[in-house]
């Protein structure tokens, strides 16, 4: 950054608390600071709701996520039966890819077809409106094998989620509670009905 050659600096795959460390780092040294944070986000893997968002909300961090149609899980095309043939889930033997092809997540490509097709768009397209409809996401990477798919994952930025869809969308993808959020959660429910 000093030479010129970077404008902005960015990070990846970082635990929360790593990630404000490293922000703390930058301020107190006079660092160049991360603006922006691409972490994995979509309706199967939510889980930076739980600390990501609330530090990108509060720190000025741009999220810009990947994966955002879970590595094709998310088009509408996956099935129970098979994979498609010529993926990236199809070929790869990884761990990391075999939790989109369980019954959750099965189970919550159910539930955005039907409403991709109330909302009268693709899958693939509503699953994006969904995520940009969050104000924490800034944008998102795509990963599009064909002009066909760019133009289809491109024309989300025109849909707009209704928030009947967005809960139903939110609840079918709802990840568990943990501590200490779920904790805190319910003593501020609780303190609030005191």
């Amino acid at each position: 950054m000093r030479a010129g050659k970077v404008l902005y600096v960015g990070a990846s795959n970082y635990r929360a608390y790593r990630l404000m460390k490293a922000l703390g780092l930058s301020d107190r040294h006079g660092w160049a600071r991360f603006i922006s944070f691409q972490p994995q986000y979509n309706l199967i893997v939510r889980t930076i709701e739980r600390e990501h968002f609330a530090l990108a909300r509060e720190e000025g961090v741009a999220l810009i996520t990947w994966s955002p149609l879970a590595a094709g899980m998310l088009t509408g095309k996956v099935t129970r039966d098979s994979k498609p043939p010529e993926s990236r889930l199809a070929t790869r033997d990884m761990a990391f890819y075999k939790f989109y092809f369980t019954e959750r997540a099965h189970r919550i490509v159910d539930v955005l077809r039907e409403c991709a097709t109330e909302a009268g768009c693709t899958p693939a397209q509503l699953a994006i409106a969904w995520q940009l409809a969050k104000p924490e996401v800034t944008s998102v990477i795509l990963g599009a094998r064909s002009v066909a798919q760019l133009d289809d994952t491109l024309a989300s930025t025109a849909v707009t989620v209704p928030l009947a869809i967005e809960k139903r969308l939110d609840d079918a993808s709802a990840f568990p509670p943990e501590y200490p959020n779920a904790f805190i959660d319910m003593i501020q429910r609780w303190l609030g009905n005191a």
